[in-house]
């Protein structure tokens, strides 16, 4: 078990005494002010996404920052449209927040969004049936990790992504290809006073490419063992004149992985479009449309891992199918400098195809087969604008509409030899409305911010027409946040917060036989204190304790034999990163970066049949590395990263264990930015990367009788080239 008070101490003092020593060299100028341009889709602020133009500084001067640098990406709203808005995190941001910038993503793998999840601070993954490639499993902050991420609010460009957002938040549909990605940002903690619900472990933002500030074409090419391929196609680019931008892109992707019978097929086209309106407005629309077919994977009994860990027990016919496809049109109005609102609407629908096997392990007797059609749609307004009163401050608010349901739930399960027997047939309709509002006021060097956020779902409704019931729930709450920074040094602060946040009751959770079910939010909150440092003499990072509680814990109730909210755990911990630029510390070193964060954590039931015991796949310690040298001349770099996940508990009762492992990931690589006529460039880039560099055998044990085999060492090659038109 983690000494996390003492671990907490230790790191605290390293980080303060890094501040103050920079504050002792450099002085305490004035803080930044924090102000930041609205993410295009309005659930996370100051997200990357949905902005005209980013680029990074650097060689290549936009797109992706030089080989050996590590630049800040610059996001504009376009000509005309201000202000600029640095996506670094400011040094007096409230809370803990993380950005993984465009050069990081683009030199790891496109296998999946968890290698880009693992490296944030305080967030993890696991192995939880072996298609983790199409539906990732994603816990932070030591949740309840049951799989495909129930407790993180995970965002594309702003948008959460969950199947529905309030009453389906797992992942089993995550219609996104990790070959979309440009950034990514994350938010540790619940911060649900702007970023609505299922936000008890945290935020994650996957962030698309944005439309280039020229005309560019291009592609980008991944093969790899077991058949992988992996093609990317894009064009597009903004016009000088007019400022008009658009942006095509095109993924297809497909192969095996190294368990037998393993087959996929995803495709992914994405279209922005962005216009200028007069002097200060602008209107953008998106839309996409994806689609994934894979052969579904099995676990494997104890038995079969001995025999064969590549095997697949599942039916040839198995195979999970899916699509998706929405957009989103956004109205932006600067009304003054510091003033601003926009307006929005969007849609997503899907289609899933759900194939699963009964019993839970071999020999499967009965083969359940459910259809599922879900859409979400909503209008979204919100606006931020400074105020005076006796001193100055910022106002920032929103009201969202927002509706989902599920059209079509079907399920039935032919027996092996037998007739098909239809077990459900329903439908669900939600309607929600959200208000926030918060505001900021800086005192000197001290920056404190308090909202409140009011959810309020009008109604929920079910209907099974196998068993003939309905279900009707409503549910309203408010929601409350206050944060403290204060910036000590000029590049470094220490803060605080408290935020309450919720996630709604789940629709699979909805007992259509029991009339007397009584479900409400689960509600959760969670307290940080920490510090941050910006580089000094080549060194940044942050140090972050936290608390959290969940309350109202919905669960399968044993002795009730219905889900209800009789649940409780609690988490505490530490998340700690450091990076390090040597070429700070000898030049001779230019080139050479370190970057690692550790996260130790504590969760347990508090309440319910599992009281004080832990909570099932949430490690008591992980850890995320990565050393980089980049020979800038050559454009020449290579790579070494790690990641380790500490031993867990596989059931709740603490019965079993799984155990932790450590693996190791390589690269070596070349990219190259060649001027050709006028201002145009023609970029090439090559690699090769090497998963599980050292091939060691790990696992997951999933529960008492299932184990997920992780993947043996596997080779990848990519290719990519960029044209300026």
């Amino acid at each position: 078990m983690p000494k996390t008070g003492a671990r907490t101490a230790a790191a605290l003092a390293a980080i303060l005494a890094l501040a103050a020593g920079a504050g002792a060299q450099e002085g305490t100028p004035p803080a930044a002010d924090p102000a930041a341009a609205p993410a295009r889709g309005g659930a996370v602020e100051g997200a990357v996404g949905e902005y005209l133009a980013a680029r990074a500084e650097g060689e290549a001067k936009e797109g992706v920052p030089a080989a050996g640098e590590r630049k800040e990406v610059v996001v504009e709203r376009k000509k005309r449209l201000e202000p600029v808005t640095d996506i670094s995190v400011p040094i007096d941001w409230g809370g803990s927040r993380d950005v993984i910038d465009p050069g990081d993503v683009r030199e790891m793998v496109p296998w999946s969004v968890e290698e880009v999840v693992n490296r944030m601070p305080g967030f993890s993954s696991r192995l939880y049936s072996g298609d983790e490639f199409a539906r990732p499993s994603i816990s932070a902050r030591g949740m309840y990790d049951n799989g495909f991420t129930e407790y993180v609010a995970v965002h594309v460009d702003g948008v959460n992504y969950s199947r529905l957002i309030y009453g389906w938040t797992a992942l089993s549909i995550f219609p996104f290809t990790s070959e979309m990605m440009y950034a990514a940002e994350s938010f540790r903690g619940a911060h649900a006073i702007r970023f609505g619900p299922t936000t008890l472990g945290g935020v994650i933002n996957f962030v698309t490419h944005p439309i280039p500030e020229r005309f560019q074409v291009g592609q980008r090419t991944t093969i790899g063992d077991n058949g992988f391929h992996s093609f990317r196609f894009f064009a597009g680019g903004t016009d000088p004149e007019s400022g008009v931008g658009v942006l095509l892109n095109y993924v297809d992707r497909g192969g095996e992985t190294f368990r037998d019978n393993s087959d996929f097929r995803m495709n992914d086209a994405d279209i922005k479009l962005a216009v200028p309106v007069g002097e200060d407005a602008l209107f953008s629309f998106h839309t996409f449309h994806w689609r994934d077919v894979h052969q579904l994977i099995g676990r494997l009994t104890k038995q079969q891992m001995e025999d064969d860990r590549e095997q697949n027990p599942t039916p040839e016919r198995v195979k999970w199918s899916g699509w998706s496809y929405g957009w989103e049109a956004t109205w932006l109005k600067n009304v003054a400098r510091d003033s601003w609102y926009d307006v929005q609407y969007y849609e997503r629908y899907g289609h899933q195809n759900q194939p699963s096997l009964r019993p839970a392990a071999p020999p499967y007797t009965t083969y359940r087969a459910s259809i599922i059609d879900a859409v979400n749609r909503g209008l979204y307004l919100r606006g931020e604008t400074p105020v005076e009163f006796g001193t100055k401050h910022v106002l920032h608010g929103g009201l969202r509409y927002h509706k989902e349901g599920i059209d079509r739930w079907q399920t039935d399960e032919p027996l092996a030899g037998g007739p098909k027997t239809l077990v459900a047939d329903t439908t669900v309709d939600t309607d929600a409305l959200s208000v926030h509002v918060d505001d900021t006021v800086k005192f000197g060097d001290w920056t404190v911010n308090g909202g409140v956020r009011y959810e309020n779902i009008l109604r929920s409704e079910g209907h099974d027409k196998v068993s003939g019931y309905d279900r009707d729930f409503d549910f309203d709450d408010f929601l409350f946040g206050l944060s403290v920074n204060w910036q000590f040094a000029e590049k470094a602060a220490a803060f605080a917060n408290y935020h309450q946040s919720f996630r709604a009751p789940q629709t699979w959770s909805y007992d259509y036989t029991n009339k007397d079910q009584d479900l409400t939010f689960e509600h959760g909150d969670t307290g940080e204190i920490g510090v941050r440092a910006d580089p000094w003499n080549g060194i940044s990072g942050n140090a972050v304790a936290w608390k959290s509680r969940v309350s109202d814990f919905i669960e399968f109730d044993p002795v009730t034999g219905v889900y209800d909210n009789w649940g409780k755990f609690g988490m505490h911990g530490l998340d700690l990163t450091v990076e390090l630029d040597a070429r700070a510390l000898d030049e001779d070193l230019q080139g050479l970066t370190l970057y690692v964060t550790n996260t130790w954590q504590r969760s347990e039931f508090e309440e319910g049949p599992y009281d004080g015991k832990s909570t099932p796949h949430t490690p008591e310690q992980f850890l995320s590395a990565n050393l980089r040298y980049g020979h800038e001349p050559s454009g020449l770099y290579g790579l070494l990263s790690a990641y380790q996940r500490g031993e867990t508990y596989a059931t709740p009762d603490n019965k079993y264990d799984s155990p932790g492992y450590t693996i190791f990931n390589g690269r070596v690589g070349w990219r190259r930015v060649s001027p050709l006529s006028g201002k145009r460039n023609l970029e090439l880039d090559c690699a090769v990367t090497a998963q599980n560099l050292f091939d060691r055998d790990y696992y997951l044990r999933h529960n008492a009788t299932q184990y997920v085999p992780g993947s043996p060492r596997t080779l990848f090659f990519e290719f990519g080239i960029t044209v300026d038109l």
